[in-house]
C-alpha cells in the first residue's frame, strides 16, 4: 500500500507540474504575438540624442526615421532650449536618418546605431553629399537610401578636407560632427557655425560671413572630395 501511494503521490505531483509548464507555454506565445522584436529589456530603452545647433541652439522639432521596411517614424520631438533633443528608438532598425525642422530650413544628420547624433550644418553637408543632392528624399525613403559606415566615415574625410581651412582656424580638424559631444555655447564647431553660415541649394554649397556676404565660391555638395580645398580667407 506505501509503495502504492508513494506512486499515485508521484504520478499527481507530475501531472501537476506537466498542467504549469503548459500553462507557462501557453501564457508566453500569448504574450508574444506582436513579431520578431528587438526591444531592449525592461528599464533598458535605446535612444538617439544629441544637440540641434546652427550656431545658436536650433528652435522647433526634429523627427527620426528608421531603415526599417516599412519605414517607422519617431517624432517629431520639441528641441529644447540648448538645443538638445532625444528618441526612444528601442526596437527599430538602424541606422536612423534625423531631420531637424525650425519652421524655416531643415538640416540632417545620421545615426549609425543608438546613441549620440548631432545635427549641424556639417552633418548636413555630409548627408547631402551622401543623397546626391536631395537629402529629403533620403530622410523620406531610408530603406532606399541606404548608408553604410564606409561611406559615412569617406564622406566625412571628404568633409574635413574640404573644410579644412575652416576647421583648423577654429582647432577642431579632427572633430566629428555627429558623434562629439557639442555645445552651443560659441566655441570650437559651435563657434565656427556662429561666424559662417552654411547653406545647401539645388545641390550647391555656399558659406557666408555674418554680413551675409558669398565666401570665396560656391561648389557642388555631391563628389566633394573631387573639388579642391575651400580657400583660407578671411570669413570672419
Amino acid at each position: 500500500m506505501k509503495a502504492k501511494g508513494l506512486r499515485y503521490l508521484l504520478i499527481t505531483l507530475l501531472a501537476v507540474l506537466t498542467a504549469f509548464a503548459v500553462i507557462g507555454c501557453g501564457s508566453g506565445g500569448g504574450g508574444g504575438g506582436g513579431g520578431d522584436s528587438s526591444s531592449a529589456p525592461a528599464g533598458q530603452a535605446s535612444t538617439v540624442s544629441g544637440v540641434a545647433a546652427t550656431g545658436a541652439a536650433m528652435s522647433g522639432t526634429v523627427s527620426l526615421k528608421d531603415s526599417s521596411n516599412p519605414v517607422v517614424t519617431r517624432g517629431p520631438v520639441a528641441i529644447n532650449p540648448d538645443g538638445s533633443f532625444s528618441l526612444d528608438v528601442t526596437g527599430l532598425t538602424p541606422p536612423f536618418y534625423l531631420c531637424a525642422d525650425d519652421g524655416v530650413n531643415k538640416l540632417y544628420s545620421v545615426a549609425m546605431d543608438d546613441g549620440l547624433a548631432n545635427i549641424n550644418p556639417a552633418t548636413n553637408i555630409v548627408f547631402a553629399n551622401l543623397s546626391g543632392n536631395d537629402p529629403a528624399a533620403y530622410f523620406n525613403d531610408p530603406s532606399a537610401h541606404h548608408i553604410d559606415q564606409a561611406s559615412l566615415d569617406q564622406a566625412l574625410t571628404d568633409l574635413r578636407t574640404f573644410m579644412s581651412a575652416f576647421l583648423n582656424a577654429y582647432g577642431v580638424s579632427n572633430v566629428d560632427p555627429f558623434t562629439d559631444p557639442f555645445t552651443a555655447n560659441g566655441t570650437g564647431l559651435d563657434g565656427l557655425f556662429d561666424d559662417v553660415q552654411v547653406e545647401i541649394l539645388n545641390g550647391i554649397v555656399t558659406f557666408r560671413n555674418g554680413l551675409g556676404n558669398v565666401l570665396g565660391q560656391q561648389f557642388q555638395v555631391r563628389g566633394i572630395s573631387r573639388q579642391h580645398k575651400f580657400p583660407g580667407r578671411t570669413y570672419r
